[in-house]
């Protein structure tokens, strides 16, 4: 017998993270970034990094309200 298909909305989810789940797998994570005025600074860190460290570098920025 096939399950029962779940009509019901699902509450909205939880933020993630994205920094800190980079920066649990060891790569450098900045951020959330919520002010526009300070993306090119987390970008420049983000970059030495990469270019100093040779490490992955993620910038989590939050472009569009949810």
């Amino acid at each position: 017998e096939a399950a029962p298909t779940l009509n019901f909305a699902l509450p909205d989810s939880p933020a993630t993270y994205f920094a800190n789940l980079a920066r649990s797998f060891g790569l450098y994570g900045e951020g959330p970034i919520r002010d526009p005025d300070e993306i090119h600074a987390a970008l420049e860190r983000g970059l030495k990094v990469v270019k100093d460290e040779g490490r992955t570098a993620l910038i989590d920025t939050l472009t569009q309200p949810r």
